[in-house]
């Protein structure tokens, strides 16, 4: 009879590598093909890392119950393909050290399961930063992957799941700056005080950094919420879509401005990415959308007189607000070519045929949220890819 270990990887076609014939006479090597993991030494090992099959049976239930055996098998034939949930007893660095003293791994096996414990690391992380000891735990070297701080705004979380780990060999380690302006970074009154944040968080993890990527996104709480903001401040209910560019515009200057000073106290490599298009649908819009955390640092007035207010501003349609953040994208993009900065086009390739965000990016609520889905299949997609993409920069 056999294990259900045994027949997921029936199933799937995995196997033993057949064993080498005794060599009978000198003749020059073969390339040999890399072997495919060995469902059996990677469960074991799964198991000696203390992968936790109680919380994966918690997590999805429809799997029954399954031996802490089998639950490591199902993860190594399927779960991890379909991005699901794994998490172990060791905490990561004491995982990651017993990792590279299992013996019965070959060097690929090995490097599977260092991304394994990195994603299970990468899914308990402080996305705000604030932990410390999380956020070098992150940060700890490893030969399966380089680092990748992703310090933005909430739009920050389309980087934060582990197809970045698997699609470019970059550990995510997340400083969210949730509701800061592109434009207030370089401002030291504002009332964020992000611009602060990202300098102290770069300074101190500066040395574990090298030889990885820092990547920059702020602009959408501009384009979206800022703009608007100021419209109701100063009782301007029509839509200036001449204004509305200028404002891009500036907000991408101020913003480079921030970005050069930063890169001349700092030699780490920074990457400024594109404001995304915007996830919010027309509807949603002029129903008098709001973020509470948003509304709190940028706003003038409370929440009940501000989507009152909203809802009485002339406000443009789904294409022009992605052609607005298209605007903004350009002047970035000119703005850290003429200061000697990376800029990576994120935006582009989210636009779907309709231009506006592709709707696959929106499966999960359909365009009444400011968030594009970072979990939905298209956005693992795509930020593979990106990543993959940032890895080759020089």
């Amino acid at each position: 009879m056999t294990s259900l270990a045994s027949r997921w990887a029936q199933r799937l076609g995995w196997r033993r590598p057949a064993p080498e014939p005794e060599p009978t006479r000198a003749a020059p090597a073969a390339p040999t093909p890399k072997p495919e993991p060995r469902p059996r030494a990677v469960i074991a090992a799964l198991l000696a890392l203390e992968f936790d099959a109680e919380s994966y049976l918690a997590e999805y239930p429809s799997l029954g119950a399954l031996s802490a055996e089998d639950c490591a098998a199902h993860y190594h034939a399927v779960g991890r393909a379909e991005r699901l949930r794994a998490t172990f007893g060791l905490p990561f660095g004491e995982a990651a050290d017993r990792l590279e003293t299992l013996e019965d791994l070959d060097e690929g096996e090995r490097d599977l399961l260092r991304l394994d414990l990195a994603a299970a690391a990468l899914w308990r992380a402080d996305i705000w930063g604030r932990d410390r000891r999380r956020t070098a735990e992150l940060l700890r070297p490893s030969p399966a992957y380089r680092p990748l701080a992703v310090i933005a705004d909430s739009h920050g979380m389309l980087y934060l799941t582990e197809d970045v780990l698997y699609g470019g060999r970059l550990m995510p380690a997340p400083l969210l700056c949730t509701g800061a302006s592109a434009r207030g970074l370089g401002n030291p009154q504002s009332r964020v005080r992000a611009g602060q944040r990202i300098r102290d968080h770069l300074e101190v993890f500066e040395d574990e950094l090298r030889g990885g990527l820092v990547l920059l996104k702020f602009g959408q709480v501009d384009l979206e919420f800022v703009y608007d903001y100021r419209r109701v401040r100063d009782g301007r209910r029509g839509f200036d879509l001449a204004d509305a560019e200028a404002f891009a515009r500036e907000s991408a200057e101020r913003y480079v401005a921030f970005v050069r000073d930063l890169a001349q106290d700092t030699p780490l490599k920074l990457v400024v990415t594109a404001a995304l298009p915007p996830a919010l649908n027309d509807a949603a819009l002029r129903e008098g959308y709001m973020n509470a955390h948003i509304v709190e640092m940028h706003a003038d007035v409370g929440p009940d007189a501000l989507r009152a207010a909203l809802q009485e501003l002339e406000m443009p349609d789904w294409k022009v607000r992605t052609g607005l953040a298209r605007t903004y994208n350009q002047a970035l993009a000119a703005a850290c070519a003429a200061a000697g900065l990376t800029f990576y086009d994120d935006f582009t390739p989210l636009v779907g045929p309709a231009g506006v965000i592709d709707p696959d990016l929106l499966i999960w609520h359909g365009g009444t949220d400011h968030h594009l889905c970072a979990t939905s299949p298209a956005a693992r997609r795509a930020a593979g890819g990106f990543a993959a993409d940032l890895a080759r920069l020089p």
